[in-house]
């Protein structure tokens, strides 16, 4: 039977948006991003997973909507896409912002070098390690947003219009947090719109790739796994980064950043240019 096109999306998306800026609004209200209310924003990436269950039980959905099965059979070259592809991207930007600025290098890694099977295991923890340990939350994310989402868009849409919206949704759903200081800080001209704007940016980017992985697999699985390697790795590079260096956050050596993350952008275009433009036609079950 043919699946009703859309159903659920709207109510997904204010569930969604209301139950994490809900949360949001409860950190600013206490204080803002210190201490313990920063572990707050992970409760924010369990809510677009509790949004999508809720909506597939309350419309009757099938769990074929939630993209649910991993699908490993044939699709082994896009796990290990996905559980390495963000560090190899992530490094290159990162080696990239220290040729063009060698002068915010720290080789000891910021002392660390002193201790080097330390710095070994973090590296190694960001590179091997993070796509699992991170499954928990970043599963609460894309099993709304390349899971439920992503099939919802699909439906009315090609999948170059569905991998753009749903790196824009997902982008956007980060305002708040980012007017909180969140990625970007406080301190630059232009708040919060800049960096509301540069992490639009960065979802677009992550996100078609995250939505590659998605359609040629059929799972949100992947996704989730390339999340988890991209949040693990995400903040590694600062560890080269010179005391009293003045880093711009929307240039690197993060991948938030336009040049850190240039390689993240680089393969979002191709992932987004290679989708097809027209509506596939869907499968009926």
């Amino acid at each position: 039977m043919k699946k009703e096109s859309g159903k659920g999306l709207l109510l997904f998306l204010l569930l969604s948006f209301g139950l994490s800026w809900a949360i949001t609004l409860l950190i600013q209200l206490g204080g803002g991003l210190s201490g313990w209310r920063s572990l707050l924003l992970s409760v924010c990436m369990l809510m677009p997973a509790l949004s999508a269950l809720l909506c597939k039980a309350l419309y009757r959905l099938p769990w074929s909507d939630l993209a649910l099965r991993p699908k490993f059979r044939g699709n082994w070259g896009c796990y290990l896409l996905a559980c390495f592809g963000p560090t190899l991207l992530i490094t290159a930007g990162a080696v990239l912002y220290f040729l063009l600025f060698p002068g915010d290098f720290d080789p000891t890694g910021n002392g660390m070098a002193l201790f080097p099977g330390m710095l070994l295991f973090n590296l190694l923890f960001s590179a091997v390690l993070s796509p699992v340990a991170n499954i928990l939350f970043c599963a609460g994310e894309e099993l709304g947003w390349r899971g439920f989402l992503l099939t919802r868009l699909l439906e009315n849409g090609s999948p170059r219009r569905a991998m753009l919206l749903s790196g824009l949704i997902w982008g956007i759903w980060h305002g708040p947090m980012i007017a909180m200081g969140h990625n970007y800080g406080l301190d630059y001209p232009g708040w919060p719109w800049l960096g509301i704007f540069a992490m639009l940016l960065f979802c677009f980017s992550a996100g078609c790739l995250f939505s590659w992985l998605r359609m040629r697999t059929g799972s949100f699985w992947p996704a989730a796994l390339a999340h988890g390697a991209m949040n693990g790795m995400a903040s590694a590079s600062a560890l080269f980064v010179a005391p009293g260096a003045e880093i711009s956050p929307f240039v690197g050596p993060l991948p938030t950043g336009i040049v850190g993350g240039c390689f993240f952008l680089l393969l979002g275009l191709l992932c987004f240019f290679l989708a097809p433009s027209e509506q596939v036609k869907a499968e009926e079950s």
